[in-house]
This record gives C-alpha cells, structure tokens and sequence, in this order.
C-alpha cells in the first residue's frame, strides 16, 4: 500500500469518473481502506498504520491516516471539472 499514490490516483479517477469511478475504483477503494482501518480492540483506534513505502516511513500514522481519510472523502472536496 502506498497511501500517497492512492490519494492522487483517487482524485485522477474521480475527476475522470464514469464507470470506471463509480462502478470499479470507488467500491473497491472504500472498502479496502476501510478493511485497513484499525479497529476497536486495536492499538491507536480510528487510525491507518504507516505503510511500508517512503512515504508511510517518512509521515508515520499521521501521514497514513491522513491520506487514507482524504483519499475517502475526494467526492466531498473535489467538483466535476466537466459536466457532460
């Protein structure tokens, strides 16, 4: 998992959005970032743990859970650019 990629290819694919974005990239995005998520009886609840990556080492749980959030909320910040 690399949560900086995830994040910016989530807004790529909202903004292209169509089938691709509702039918493939979203389902299957939410639900693997909310499998993620560390539960109730976990250490740190609510959070992401730092992926493996650069980027997870370099941000830490801050940075992870960050970017998994923003990555799930991208169709609240981010308007259509084009209507069709």
């Amino acid at each position: 998992m690399d949560c900086y990629y995830y994040y910016y290819a989530t807004q790529v694919m909202h903004l292209y959005g169509g089938a691709d974005w509702l039918d493939f990239w979203n389902p299957r995005m939410r639900d693997w970032l909310l499998s993620l998520q560390v539960g109730d009886d976990g250490k740190n609840p609510g959070s992401w743990n730092p992926d493996g990556t650069i980027t997870g080492g370099a941000g830490g749980r801050l940075l992870s859970t960050s970017l998994s959030l923003l990555s799930l909320e991208v169709y609240y910040r981010l308007p259509p650019i084009a209507k069709e």
